[in-house]
């Protein structure tokens, strides 16, 4: 066994040495003229033994830009054709890769990268690793083609991952690593999955373009802190299949554009505190099953920018725990299993078409205390009560199509409230008044025993009235007898009945008050009666 030389001195190393090195060069000449060899015939690190490997330990010293590229002599790449262990050193210019044939795997393992790892090109025919190392400028792909899969397992990221081109033929797994700003994919070519599985994203993770041949995985529960801000934006929609696994975390959920008729998007009982879909279409497969509230901790970083990469967002709101946004989208037949709505502090809708949704166990809520179209900028959920109207007419249209005639008939009382507000404020006199009579009546053909209650005094009132109107009756306390009390109680039913006659009650004459009272109060019965019976039949519609 063969253990790293303790970094008692230092070896300053010019660029063309240090990749001399790396192509196994056995005397490579540092700056003060010694000679050093970095090439081993047998090297065991842990359990794992190579042989023929070139190991850059922790006392290598680089303070040039490393430019790994095409022979300028001969126009051909340079042959690396041994294994590559970085298991130290400081590398204090940009470490750039355009060119390049590396025949074995390619580990960094540890190492202190003062400036940007760029990747542009170059043929790596065994996999790429990134165990540990700090990375305190950025780290860009735009290029290359990655043969036999991209591992990072650890790693400090003080700037930010940008992955812009390259051709990733095999596994792109993040199972660690802690990337303290932006993450972003808005390119490459990736023919296998994109596994995330830990890692530590404390800003955003963006994708905002890129080309998924098979699937996208989350499943990052080990993770502490998990992803703070996952977008998923891509310039196309999704065609491929994204998985968001059972208890992956997530602080903030956004997807913009949309699936295809071929794309998947599942998200399984993940911890998240909001979930925003913002300009999205959905024509493909989308389908969520519980979303666990979670409780994040969080982490003070450097918040400086980079021009370069710099994406204006707005920060999140603040003054809420747990939200869904669903804005200007069109989720098409999403499918909402078991998703608790009512225990999110908010659930925004705005501009978005619902009806076509599906909602197993649990559905949207009724109540407006946690349900509106916008927040304004004191954090208070507001209500216009037209677009009310429409997001409840959209949940009641989808709850039709589901067969859920109670949630149905519930989303659809609230529409008639909302439709209500909305023609008062715009002083639609008919409208106001036939929609509080629907409301008083029925509840908006939610009771049918409010609806009998109320025919019973309506009639009671207008009986009472229409009696003392005619000749013959006489009003006081002495008549207060149980003969009369008989009496008129049989002569009230009669009254009730929309077909008794204008002179139902004997020894009495009619008056023109007595007529229409009469006349009036056959109109009023008539529609409590359509009302109640309507509340009635309400499972029966169609």
């Amino acid at each position: 066994m063969i253990s790293l030389p303790e970094k008692d001195y230092t070896i300053h190393l010019s660029a063309d040495s240090f990749i001399k090195a790396l192509q196994g060069d056995k005397f490579v000449i540092d700056e003060q003229g010694n000679k050093h060899n970095f090439f081993y015939t047998k090297y065991r690190i842990d359990k794992a033994e190579y042989r023929n490997v070139v190991v850059i330990d922790q006392r290598v010293i680089v303070s040039e830009p490393i430019i790994i590229k095409e022979d300028e002599l001969f126009g051909e790449a340079l042959a690396f054709k041994y294994p590559i262990l970085i298991q130290g050193g400081e590398f204090q210019d940009s470490f750039s890769i355009s060119g390049g044939e590396f025949q074995g795997l390619f580990r960094i393992s540890w190492g202190e990268f003062q400036q940007l790892f760029h990747i542009s090109g170059g043929e790596f025919q065994q996999s790429f690793h990134i165990e540990r190392g700090k990375f305190q400028n950025g780290f860009r792909i735009e290029g290359g083609e990655f043969q036999n899969g991209f591992y990072i397992e650890r790693g400090e990221f003080k700037q930010w991952f940008r992955i812009s081109g390259g051709e990733f033929q095999q596994l792109f797994h993040i199972s660690g690593g802690e990337f303290q700003q932006l993450f972003r994919i808005e390119g490459g070519r990736f023919k296998d999955s994109f596994s995330i599985e830990g890692g530590e994203f404390l800003q955003w993770f963006s994708i905002e373009g890129g080309e998924f041949t098979k699937e996208f995985i989350v499943d990052n529960f080990p993770s502490k802190r998990g992803i703070r801000n996952l977008e998923i934006s891509t310039s196309k929609l999704i065609k491929s299949k994204f998985t968001i696994n059972e208890n992956a975390k997530i602080q903030q959920l956004t997807f913009k554009k949309g699936i295809s008729g071929s794309g998947a998007l599942y998200i399984e009982s993940i911890h998240l505190q909001t979930l925003n879909f913002e300009n999205f279409i959905n024509e493909g497969k989308l389908e969520i099953t519980g979303l666990k509230l979670g409780k994040f901790q969080t982490k003070i970083i450097n918040q400086e920018s980079i021009p370069e990469v710099a994406i204006k967002r707005e920060p999140p709101i603040s003054w809420f725990e747990t939200q869904i946004i669903i804005s200007k989208s069109n989720l098409g037949s999403a499918v909402f299993k078991g998703v608790l709505f009512e225990a999110f502090d908010r659930v925004i809708i705005d501009d978005s078409k619902l009806n076509n949704i599906s909602t197993v166990n649990k559905h949207f809520p009724l109540s407006a205390e946690n349900l509106g179209n916008k927040v304004n900028d004191q954090g208070i959920l507001e209500h216009d009560p037209e677009q009310m109207a429409e997001i409840y007419n959209q949940l009641y249209l989808a709850m039709q199509k589901q067969g859920n005639r109670l949630k149905e008939m519930e989303y659809y009382s609230q529409y008639l409230y909302w439709q209500r507000k909305a023609a008062k404020e715009d002083k639609k006199w008919p409208a106001l008044i036939s929609l509080t009579l629907y409301q008083w009546s029925t509840n908006f053909g939610q009771s049918w025993v409010r609806g009998l209650g109320i025919s019973l005094l309506v009639g009671l009132i207008f009986y009472f009235f229409y009696s003392i109107s005619l000749n013959g009756v006489q009003v006081g306390f002495q008549y207060f007898t149980f003969d009369n009390l008989l009496f008129h109680g049989k002569q009230f039913f009669q009254f009730l009945l929309p077909t008794h006659k204008l002179d139902f009650i004997p020894h009495t004459q009619s008056r023109f008050l007595s007529s229409f009272l009469d006349i009036f109060s056959r109109i009023a019965l008539g529609y409590m009666y359509y009302q109640t019976i309507t509340a009635f039949r309400r499972f029966g519609r169609k």
